[in-house]
Parts: structure tokens; sequence; C-alpha cells
């Protein structure tokens, strides 16, 4: 994702000046105007940037834009001292009259740090759906009820599974459902010894199913992600939908 700087001043012609005071030192200014809707409009087309914004223009406040910024968009406000000091923190400033190289200097900082700020969000693991969540849940519980184990201790549990197999807590979470509630599947799965001790101890059903799991379906895996059966998956959905 590459970041973008527009220019917004109540005069055209000094919106363009800084322009070409940016464009001396390496940066690229997508667009100048005068009104905060014309600055709002070339921002939309944008990834993310900083706009460069004087405290009153053609048709509204500095603010006016403030409020209709995107996540990836930070202002940068040319003001009077007395502006500048009513700013909310989240405007970087630069106090008027300005020089040319703390202008350049506020610019380049903000904009490397807008860009580790995205990269930093985007490696974020997405929120998880209600229908991941209850997976998760529904495995705690029954670790918890079969192994006589705590939230705690369930939930670490899965998390080390997920991490021993190469696998997500959600994915985990469906192999345990699936493996618990359809034992005689993974029985015809396996070898006859293996078979033996699964009979045996029930407890190791519930500290080698990811192995199992991952054994059945080394087939389906692409790219290192497993692709579970669509059967498969409808099943462990219901048998959620059982489990109170």
């Amino acid at each position: 994702m590459s970041s973008s700087i527009v220019i917004a001043l109540p005069k055209i012609e000094d919106a363009k000046k800084i322009r070409t005071i940016l464009n001396r030192h390496g940066l690229t200014v997508a667009s100048v105007c005068s009104s905060v809707s014309n600055a709002l409009a070339s921002i939309s087309e944008l990834d993310s940037g900083v706009l460069i914004c004087g405290y009153k223009l053609t048709d509204a406040y500095y603010k006016d834009a403030l409020d209709n910024l995107p996540q990836y968009f930070e202002m940068l406000l040319l003001a009077s001292q007395r502006i500048i000091d009513e700013a909310p923190n989240s405007v970087s400033t630069v106090q008027m009259p300005m020089k040319a190289s703390v202008l350049i200097d506020t610019v380049n900082d903000m904009l490397y740090h807008l860009e580790r700020r995205i990269k930093k969000e985007k490696k974020k693991p997405k929120p998880r759906s209600e229908k991941e969540q209850n997976y998760i849940s529904n495995a705690k519980r029954l670790l918890m009820e079969k192994n006589q184990m705590t939230e705690e201790e369930a939930y670490r549990h899965i998390q080390k599974c997920s991490m021993d197999s190469g696998t997500n807590m959600v994915e985990t979470a469906q192999m345990l459902l699936m493996l618990r509630f359809d034992l005689s599947y993974v029985l015809n799965k396996t070898s006859e010894n293996n078979r033996k001790n699964f009979v045996k101890n029930d407890d190791i059903i519930l500290t080698e199913y990811v192995v199992i799991y991952r054994i059945y379906f080394c087939s389906y895996q692409v790219r290192g992600k497993i692709h579970f059966n669509p059967n498969i998956i409808l099943y462990i959905e219901r048998i959620q939908t059982n489990i109170k």
C-alpha cells in the first residue's frame, strides 16, 4: 500500500507552492485543492496518506475534513499557534509561517509512522466470527467434561495442539469435535495397533486427535492450509448445535 499526499489550502496558489516544495524533496502529491469537499473526493480514491490542510478552506473548516478522514489518512494542519493550541491530539501541526525544512521533516515522519501502523495492523489476526468462536467454546467444553480440565487448561490444550499441528485454533477445535463424535470413522483410518490403544485409553483420543486428523487429511492440504471435506464440516456443525 503506497501512501499519498493531498494538499488543501484556501488559496490554490499556496497549495501549488507547497506541492513544488514537496516534489523537490522526492514526495509525490496526488492532488491540490481549496475545499474540503474536493479534498475528501481525492482521498476517497487513495489507499492511505496525509492531508495537508489549512484552518479554513473555501467551503468548511479543517475539522469537517478531519471528521471524515478514512482509517489510513492523517492530517497535517498548517495554522497559527493559537489555532494549533486548540487542535485535537490526533492532528499533526506546523506553525505558520513555516520553514520548508520543518514541513518536509514532518511529512516524512508522518508517512513513515503511517506505513508502520498499516503494516502492523495488517498483521493482526482477523476477529473470529461467532461461528468460529463456537467451535472453540464447544471444544473447550468437551475437554472440560471429558478430561476434567479447567476452562483455562482446555484453552491452553487446544492452543498447544494448534501450534504442534500447524493449524489455527478454529481448525484444531473442529478436529477435536469431529474425532470425538465420529470415533468409529477415525478408527477405520488408523492401524490395528493404534486402534487398540485408542479403545483402551480414551484420554489418548483427546491428546492424539490432531495427529490422527492430519494423517487422514494430508491429501487435502493445499499450500500448507487444510481444506476440509464439506460433508464432514456439515457434520461438525450439526454436532455443535446439539452440544449444550
